[in-house]
């Protein structure tokens, strides 16, 4: 099965947590229609420790809206969980309520756990994003997309940086690419690849040397400006007229794009498919009514969206655009082992 070869090391932690749940939590689950505390998973982008200063506050508004419409919801608890497999599993156990996740694993969530996309994120007006491929700036040798694929054709040792397994800008859109450009890595001995562990962590691979190209979300280096721990780079000083557009100058200056993969949908918000349907509706509702008020700034901060909108049969986002997702599982799947050499 195509998604047991694809994170066989998560598959097997989620097999022993399947294996601990008892027979007595399950039957709880089934006779406790709207449990008392809901939990808000969120399989981050970033590191973690960055994004729960934003997301327990995030589900502490949502349980208030909750009330507000009558729900007997005492909490929302935030968690974030680094394990793609662990959050899906969770979702069809009723261990995850609601899950904050990338395309690809919303996607895994509604076929693997019955999970239900019900909002996605709108980032500055737009439904839509691209992955990208970065370079090492003008030191390098791969000047454009046709000159990176010459040199892996050639048989020239070149390293390229994944995001993680389970990312759909940072490896399965990245594959179908290579498949496109005809180089694909598992094809060609001296073209290594490695995951990093996330965008951010390809970005800096790449900035750093260890890379000579890697994939990201478009555009992960925004997120640079303020980072000068990572960068080396100066950090802004106002006071003495450096500021953000001179910091993003010499960012773009060390680490230059080579091209883009197809579009994807924004990343989307799911709730598990067994909780009733006036919950899930209101919790549907309340998502975009924080995102547009009192947890507008949360929401920008987790999964830089300005706000969520509703996924709908006749909204300006459908279920079926994230087909695009499904069909390119179905693409990925036989080639798969070729994606990567490591």
């Amino acid at each position: 099965m195509f998604t047991k070869r694809w994170l066989v090391l998560s598959t097997l932690i989620v097999l022993m947590g399947a294996l601990a749940l008892s027979s007595s939590s399950e039957a709880v689950l089934q006779a406790q229609d709207v449990p008392s505390e809901l939990v808000l998973a969120m399989i981050p982008s970033r590191e973690p420790d960055v994004l729960l200063p934003d997301l327990q506050p995030f589900g502490d508004l949502l349980a208030e809206a909750l009330q507000a419409r009558g729900f007997a919801v005492d909490s929302v608890q935030a968690v974030v969980l680094t394990s793609e497999e662990a959050t899906i599993a969770a979702l069809g156990t009723g261990e995850v309520h609601i899950g904050f996740m990338g395309p690809l694993s919303a996607v895994r969530a509604e076929q693997d756990s019955g999970a239900e996309i019900v909002t996605a994120s709108v980032r500055f007006g737009a439904l839509k994003f691209k992955g990208q491929l970065m370079t090492r700036g003008k030191d390098t040798n791969l000047a454009n997309i046709d000159n990176f694929v010459t040199r892996v054709q050639a048989g020239e040792n070149v390293t390229m940086s994944y995001t993680s397994p389970g990312s759909t800008s940072g490896f399965l859109f990245p594959c179908l690419k290579l498949q496109q450009l005809g180089i694909l890595p598992g094809d060609f001995p001296n073209f290594k690849t490695f995951f990093a562990g996330g965008h951010s962590s390809s970005f800096l691979a790449v900035y750093n040397g260890d890379a000579d190209a890697g994939w990201g979300f478009d555009d992960v280096r925004e997120g640079f400006r303020r980072r000068p721990d990572d960068t080396g780079l100066a950090p802004v000083d106002l006071e003495n007229g450096r500021d953000e557009f001179d910091v993003w100058q010499e960012v773009v200056a060390q680490v230059s794009l080579l091209g883009y993969t197809d579009f994807v949908p924004n990343d989307p918000q799911v709730v598990a498919g067994n909780l009733p349907a006036d919950l899930k509706q209101a919790i549907k509702e309340e998502l975009v009514n924080l995102s547009l008020g009192a947890g507008s700034d949360n929401i920008l901060n987790l999964v830089t969206a300005t706000e969520f909108v509703a996924v709908s049969d006749d909204g300006v986002l459908t279920n079926a655009d994230f087909d695009v997702i499904r069909n390119a599982i179905t693409q990925v799947e036989p080639i798969i082992a070729q994606c990567s050499n490591q």
